[in-house]
């Protein structure tokens, strides 16, 4: 019997107190510069208003930082966009997953290689 290859997957996320950054926060942060919305951006995630604007307190509480700014009325209505402290947190954090999958991915098969597999299995199938 042929099996797929053996692979991983990895959920990268900061903490200090607690966790405050992870896939979650990215995606609703990126929704958020996409769509000058919070509202927008959590209906996008099927994501209660109330429940984003826990995640944004929490990132700011942790970090001690504003990251979104939002801004009311108007004949347009309001907005939403990250701080440049948002911006650059994003950013960081997305650099630094990109480092670190990367560093996985050449690290997995030494590992997890097919020979690696069949000495622990003992080239047995399950």
């Amino acid at each position: 019997m042929n099996e797929p290859s053996l692979q991983f997957t990895m959920r990268l996320r900061l903490y200090r107190s607690d966790f405050f950054f992870g896939p979650g926060v990215e995606e609703l942060f990126t929704r958020i510069e996409q769509t000058g919305s919070i509202q927008r951006a959590a209906a996008g995630m099927e994501m209660s208003y109330s429940k984003a604007l826990r995640m944004i307190r929490q990132f700011e509480q942790e970090m001690g930082v504003s990251a979104v700014q939002r801004h009311t009325g108007g004949i347009g209505g309001g907005h939403s966009s990250l701080t440049p402290a948002g911006k650059a947190f994003l950013q960081q954090y997305i650099a630094f997953k990109q480092a670190v999958y990367e560093a996985a991915d050449a690290l997995f098969p030494q590992y997890f290689g097919p020979a690696n597999v069949h000495a622990i299995t003992g080239g047995e199938e399950e």
